[in-house]
């Protein structure tokens, strides 16, 4: 006899976004694989988004839920693994798109790869327009289908070597997630990959060379706003400090500092771009990571950095 618990969830959480969030959920409807169920967590939206659940109120497998409160994008993405029944998770964002094989394609892997605890797939980066903004493959991370030890994964990620698409891109194991704790919600926008280095301690990465999902980058994303806080640069703080140490002890001293030395690339962009008075707190942050890393020259390097970005405005 068939068990009726669908073998794949595709949870979609949201907040106020439901001018994109039917074409997310209709994404995830159209999915070839047959196995699955659509749960989508309404974060307490004031929008329409409650008057769009009544669309779906007829299909079998698509369940709105709503918040009595909001709770944050984190715990709702825990929320939603909770109240999921499927043996392999995936999140999507609420404004992003799933090609029609996308789960097809990567619950194969999985099914096939009992040692593999993460797969992503290529994606592309659309506009509120649906166009893809660029062509240049940014999260093709290799010419081919590759599986790479985990460990292996989180050391090049932390060195600037990888890119991991957007959660859309991602299909995991449930078990996984539960031996990990969940998102952490103190990781603030980097909670995705904070959750994929945990899960890759123990299990191998696995990109699948196919574009299967579209990720919509605009300037409501929670991954713009972050870029425009000119703070957003503590949770990728937060983040190194928290992975680095998991790997930090297979590496030489060298690389220990290049790695340190990327993590300060990292918040370059922000001392860029903040207001005066905030510049001098998040200088005193890339000081200290500097001398705790023994990372030279990083003066030299915030007054070349503040030199190229005035160029590139001129230009």
């Amino acid at each position: 006899m068939e068990s009726n618990v669908p073998k794949v969830s595709i949870l979609i959480p949201t907040f106020n976004r439901a001018n994109y969030l039917r074409m997310a959920v209709d994404s995830a409807i159209a999915q070839t694989y047959p196995n699955i169920e659509v749960l989508v967590l309404d974060d307490c939206s004031t929008d329409e988004t409650v008057n769009l659940s009544e669309a779906y109120s007829n299909t079998a497998n698509v369940k709105f839920i709503r918040n009595e409160n909001n709770i944050g994008f984190v715990k709702n993405w825990n929320k939603a693994v909770s109240l999921s029944s499927g043996e392999y998770i995936k999140i999507i964002g609420d404004d992003d798109i799933l090609s029609a094989d996308c789960v097809a394609e990567q619950a194969r892997i999985l099914d096939e790869h009992p040692d593999v605890g993460v797969v992503c797939c290529n994606c592309s980066i659309i506009d509120e327009g649906n166009r893809v903004k660029s062509a240049n493959n940014l999260y093709r991370l290799f010419s081919r289908d590759t599986k790479e030890n985990g460990r292996e994964f989180i050391k090049n990620y932390l060195l600037g070597k990888r890119t991991v698409g957007w959660p859309g891109a991602i299909l995991f194991r449930r078990q996984d997630i539960n031996k990990a704790g969940g998102f952490d919600p103190q990781a603030g926008c980097p909670a995705d990959i904070d959750m994929w280095c945990r899960i890759l301690q123990v299990k191998d990465f696995y990109y699948l060379d196919k574009m299967l999902a579209y990720c919509r980058l605009f300037s409501g994303n929670l991954s713009r706003k972050m870029e425009t806080n000119d703070f957003g640069y503590k949770d990728i703080m937060y983040f190194y400090s928290k992975t680095a140490p998991c790997v930090e002890h297979i590496l030489d001293d060298s690389t220990k500092r290049k790695l340190w030395s990327t993590l300060i690339t990292r918040i370059l962009p922000f001392y860029s771009r903040a207001q005066p008075l905030n510049r001098t707190a998040i200088r005193r942050d890339i000081d200290r990571i500097a001398r705790e890393h023994r990372i030279p020259l990083v003066g030299i390097r915030c007054m070349a950095y503040d030199c190229y970005q005035r160029l590139k405005r001129i230009w």
